[in-house]
């Protein structure tokens, strides 16, 4: 009984360590770069990641989770995104609150979040219609596919704000905003040592 006690321990303590990513550590082999090219666009995407996929899935299998989600940063053709997803393909929390030192928290929402992607919703052509409803209308159906997306992510400018704030941070963390009346899930520590150095080899530019 005590042996396995023990070894549950262990287990918890392996995975408290993959997913916590605390920033103090030294090593900066923790960020895994990801290179893509999209073979029907041809777009090309590189992503910055606190450990690899099958890393992920490792803590994912120890916490019997179906997956983890984390942090991320990315450059694709049109620009520099940053923000929280997984390596699935569902939804992930409508809200997420990122905080870096003793700042206020940056909250990144489904408004934020671009859609690259998506089916055509056509808008009635209803008669009278003024041009202020339907461009309303639209705002909305563009951000309800948005909460659907499998990432929460800010762009451009902002997105470049957060990762010069996080590269001459001391420490930095994320958590997701999963119910009504500030109800949130567990915090999750952004590691920070070898993270301009990632970012830099992404071609990442923080100007």
């Amino acid at each position: 009984m005590a042996a396995k006690s023990f070894h549950r321990s262990i287990v918890f303590l392996f995975a408290i360590g993959l997913t916590c990513l605390e920033p103090t550590q030294a090593s900066a082999s923790i960020w895994t770069i990801k290179r893509t090219v999209d073979r029907f666009t041809d777009e090309k995407t590189c992503r910055v990641t606190p450990l690899s996929e099958f890393s992920r899935a490792i803590v994912a299998g120890l916490m019997k989770v179906g997956y983890t989600s984390y942090f991320f940063a990315e450059i694709r053709d049109n620009g520099v995104r940053v923000g929280v997803t997984s390596d699935s393909n569902i939804p992930v929390a409508p809200e997420i609150q990122l905080r870096i030192d003793s700042d206020p928290a940056i909250t990144i929402t489904s408004a934020d979040t671009p859609v690259d992607q998506g089916p055509t919703i056509p808008i009635p052509n209803l008669q009278n219609l003024p041009p202020a409803v339907r461009d309303s209308i639209a705002r909305s159906m563009q951000t309800a596919m948005a909460i659907m997306s499998p990432y929460r992510v800010v762009t451009g400018d902002r997105a470049k704000e957060i990762l010069r704030r996080l590269v001459s941070a001391k420490k930095a963390m994320w958590r997701p905003v999963i119910g009504v009346n500030a109800q949130f899930g567990e915090t999750v520590n952004i590691p920070i040592n070898g993270l301009a150095d990632a970012l830099r080899k992404c071609g990442i530019s923080l100007q």
